[in-house]
């Protein structure tokens, strides 16, 4: 084994020594140092961290905005859907209402077109009774039995014959002869009525009428129409109308020989039409009106009336 110089390790620990000695040694900190150190660390994590909330917040902020976002579209796509909702409910009811008035509509005019059906089966239901005093195939052998027995709206169609009565006429009736004024005849045998008109809407045409106080008497009746009859002989007027008589018309007659005027017209008769009469050879007035208005006299031949 090699013998070790002790001179020579002695000599280089001196010149170790030497060469540290040449460096100056670090001063000592002092007891603020690390602290300020620990105080920018610290600042540099607290800005760090409040870097990282404010993130964190604008982050969630965000977030939240988008979330709120989405909410508001979600209640606009409600509102979207509850409008359109009730725009189609609205249009549906409007729609089922607009059916339910069509089909109200269509049965209304059903209604209406019964109603129609069944006046128009009404009017053609009327019946014609006939009447004379020994045919068989007649309904009635006097007028007034087949007055009595009709309907308002019925026909009596009169055969030649002269009937004895007194008429009375209270529903609305069509009463004509069959066969003309010169074979058919009512006489009321030197008294009454021979024809008592209370109804309104009543024709008499085609009658003798004779012998009676009265020929015809229209009371306090309206619309009723007297043609082509004859009325003479009679004790008092031929056509008398009572008080209270409008809208008649009485056209074509003959009116003769009666033992008062010919034809009478009392208080407040108005509207009525005389049209085309002959009035003659009465024992009073050939036409008389009392306290009446409006009413139309029009081509009657009036002569040798006293």
């Amino acid at each position: 084994m090699k013998k070790i110089n002790k001179r020579k390790i002695a000599a280089i620990l001196i010149a170790a020594i030497l060469a540290i000695s040449a460096f100056p040694m670090p001063m000592a900190a002092t007891a603020d140092e690390p602290s300020t150190n620990f105080t920018e660390i610290q600042n540099l994590t607290n800005v760090t961290d409040e870097e990282d909330a404010d993130e964190n917040v604008t982050s969630e902020n965000q977030t939240t905005n988008i979330h709120n976002a989405t909410d508001d579209t979600i209640v606009t796509n409600e509102t979207l859907l509850n409008n359109t909702s009730e725009i189609y409910n609205k249009s549906a009811e409007n729609l089922i209402d607009n059916t339910t008035d069509f089909m109200d509509n269509v049965t209304n005019a059903t209604i209406l077109k019964k109603t129609i059906l069944d006046n128009v089966s009404t009017v053609s239901a009327a019946t014609i009774w006939t009447v004379h005093p020994t045919d068989p195939g007649a309904n009635f052998t006097t007028i007034q039995s087949a007055i009595n027995a009709a309907s308002a709206g019925d026909s009596i169609e009169v055969r030649n014959s002269t009937y004895y009565e007194h008429v009375t006429v209270n529903k609305q009736l069509n009463i004509y002869s069959r066969d003309g004024a010169a074979v058919t005849i009512v006489d009321g045998d030197g008294s009454g009525k021979c024809f008592y008109v209370t109804a309104n809407y009543v024709n008499i045409s085609g009658f003798t009428v004779q012998n009676g106080d009265y020929g015809i008497y229209i009371y306090s009746s309206d619309h009723n129409t007297i043609t082509e009859n004859t009325v003479s002989f009679n004790n008092n007027y031929g056509i008398y109308l009572s008080d209270y008589c409008d809208y008649n018309e009485i056209r074509d007659n003959t009116v003769n020989a009666n033992k008062r005027s010919g034809i009478y017209m009392g208080y407040y008769n108005n509207n009525n039409k005389l049209i085309g009469n002959t009035v003659k050879s009465n024992v009073d007035d050939g036409i008389y009106l009392y306290y009446s208005d409006e009413n139309e006299i029009t081509n009657n031949t009036i002569e040798l009336n006293d």
